[in-house]
C-alpha cells in the first residue's frame, strides 16, 4: 500500500521539467488549501450557529447560570466565519486594485489558470 501511495504522490513531481513548473505546482496546491479553508470556515460557522441555539436554550432554562453573552458571542463568531469567504474579493480589490474575475472556483484571481 505504501509504495502505491508514494507513486501517486511522486507522479506530479516527475511530470515537471523546470523550476517554474515546480513553483506552479506548489502555488496550485496552496490555492486548493485556500479554497478548502474557506469552505471549512463556512461549515464551522454553521456548527457555531447550531451551538448558539443550544446556548440560547440553556439561557432560557437557567438565566442565572448561563448569561446571554455566551450565545451572542457564538452567533457573532458564526456570522464572521460564514461570511469570511465573501470578504476575500472586496478586500483584494480595495487593497490591490484587482479587477473582477469570472472564474467561480477562483473568485479573487489568486490561483494560476490550468490549461
Amino acid at each position: 500500500m505504501f509504495p502505491y501511495l508514494i507513486a501517486l504522490i511522486a507522479q506530479p513531481v516527475l511530470a515537471v521539467s523546470t523550476i517554474n513548473d515546480i513553483a506552479d505546482h506548489i502555488w496550485m496546491q496552496l490555492c486548493a488549501v485556500r479554497v478548502t479553508l474557506l469552505q471549512l470556515s463556512f461549515v464551522v460557522g454553521m456548527c457555531f450557529l447550531f451551538a448558539a441555539m443550544f446556548k440560547f436554550k440553556q439561557h432560557k432554562d437557567n438565566p442565572t447560570q448561563n448569561p446571554v453573552g455566551g450565545p451572542l458571542m457564538y452567533v457573532l463568531i458564526a456570522t464572521l466565519l460564514m461570511y469570511i469567504g465573501n470578504f476575500e474579493l472586496p478586500l483584494k480589490q480595495t487593497l490591490y486594485g484587482a479587477e473582477d474575475s469570472d472564474d467561480a472556483d477562483n473568485p479573487a484571481g489568486f490561483c494560476p489558470q490550468t490549461a
